[in-house]
């Protein structure tokens, strides 16, 4: 029997029984207290972590000429701001092609995403009264169609290695800064894209602050 159970009984035979409820009821409303605390400790201390993060994004992205290589070494440690539907991230190792992709991100439901990083300064479209998609999406999208070939071909082979379950995965490419200019043809393009969605180095900054925002609230 446990000790708590002979602790009850044997008061209750003394005659204490409300007395040891009230004490137990105290010691447990302590102790969900000091809980609560370490929670809220923990949030802030997270929160105020998320801040940081978005502010050394903000500056890095100031940066006239920044290297891809930068951008990747940051946005691998801080995978959470491409979403919090992201629980993990990782780097593709077996992919036989020429040029593997950037991330795969996993997903809470256990499937992974591929996310391909290219540069800040990169434009979506070209210039003019009709607006196309510069080389530079182009061969972004082009790329991004040889990945979704390579795991559609060797699903089972790379899972079984892997134990990565690449299955249908979403295509995210981010490229540039957002221009409201592009956002109506940006809109019209993803239409077509279907599995892959092109966000913009903007995008992914924005999704970061609503993070925190998010954090906030439940907090409160």
């Amino acid at each position: 029997m446990h000790i708590f159970q002979i602790f009850i009984q044997e008061s209750i035979k003394k005659g204490e029984y409300l007395s040891v409820y009230e004490k137990l009821a105290s010691q447990i409303a302590s102790l969900q207290s000091e809980i609560n605390k370490g929670r809220l400790s923990q949030q802030k201390n997270q929160i105020s972590l998320m801040e940081v993060k978005i502010k050394e994004f903000e500056n890095l992205l100031k940066k006239k000429k920044i290297k891809e290589k930068e951008l990747q070494k940051f946005l691998y440690k801080q995978y959470w701001m491409f979403g919090s539907h992201y629980k993990s991230i990782h780097k593709e190792k077996l992919a036989g092609m020429k040029g593997r992709n950037d991330f795969l991100a996993e997903k809470e439901a256990g499937y992974y995403d591929i996310i391909e990083l290219k540069r800040s300064e990169h434009p979506l479209f070209t210039s003019g009264k009709f607006p196309s998609m510069t080389k530079e999406l182009k061969d972004a999208i082009s790329q991004m169609a040889k990945y979704f070939d390579y795991y559609h071909k060797h699903y089972l082979s790379h899972k079984e290695e892997t134990k990565m379950d690449i299955l249908y995965p979403k295509g995210i490419i981010v490229i540039g800064r957002r221009k409201e200019s592009e956002k109506e043809i940006l809109k019209a393009h993803e239409l077509i894209l279907n599995r892959v969605e092109i966000l913009t180095y903007d995008d992914i900054l924005e999704r970061a602050k609503q993070s925190v925002k998010n954090i906030k609230k439940r907090k409160k």
